[in-house]
Parts: structure tokens; sequence; C-alpha cells
């Protein structure tokens, strides 16, 4: 675990120190969408059962990413996320991807013509 946490931060600071970071946000129009997984904010005392790297960030650290996110980007939830899924082809909104999985119970792909719009 400690390995995990101390590999992820060096990575991130060298990322950072090399300009990485600025390049790939500066690159091109805004037409792309970063996705940000947090698997479970928590306290790892809350959860003793669990292998606490399971926890990506307690509940402080995770506002104080979201506060620094909010600076450069518009962070969005996944509810959010998926109102914004339409078919190209017809401008309707698509089925949502989370349901299709829920109903067909495997992963499943979004439609070649499904794009995100800004709302």
């Amino acid at each position: 675990m400690a390995f995990k946490k101390e590999f992820k931060k060096t990575t991130l600071q060298i990322m950072h120190k090399s300009g990485l970071t600025r390049l790939l946000a500066g690159t091109g129009t805004n037409n792309f969408l970063t996705v940000l997984n947090y698997h479970r904010v928590d306290y790892p005392e809350n959860r003793p059962w669990l292998d606490p790297s399971l926890i990506s960030a307690t509940p402080e650290q995770f506002e104080a990413q979201m506060r620094l996110l909010r600076q450069k980007y518009s962070p969005i939830g996944i509810e959010a996320l998926l109102d914004t899924l339409i078919n190209e082809k017809t401008g309707q909104p698509c089925e949502s991807p989370v349901d299709k999985v829920l109903q067909h119970g495997q992963v499943v792909g979004l439609d070649v013509d499904t794009s995100l719009v800004t709302r």
C-alpha cells in the first residue's frame, strides 16, 4: 500500500514539475472528458473490514481536491454526465449506460453516434 501511494505521488510530482499537466490541460479544444474515479471517500476506521488502500480519500481530502479542480475545471457527478448523453443522429437523449449494465448484467459500450453536449 505504501509503495502504491508513493508511486502515485511521485508520478504526479514528475508530471507537474515537467510541465506535462500544463501541456495536457492546454491541448486543442475542450472537446474531451477527463474522468476521475474515487473508489471510496471515507475514513479507514469507518470500514475496518476493508483493505485501507480501497479508500481513495478522506472527506476532507476529497473536498480539498474538488476545490483545487474547480479553479480550472467544472467537475460534475455521474448523474449530470449521464444527462448530457445524446444521439447525434436523432438529437434524443441516450439510454443510460448504467441502466444498460444493470439490465443486461454485463459491460456495454456507448453507441457510435453518442455525444456529450453542454447544458
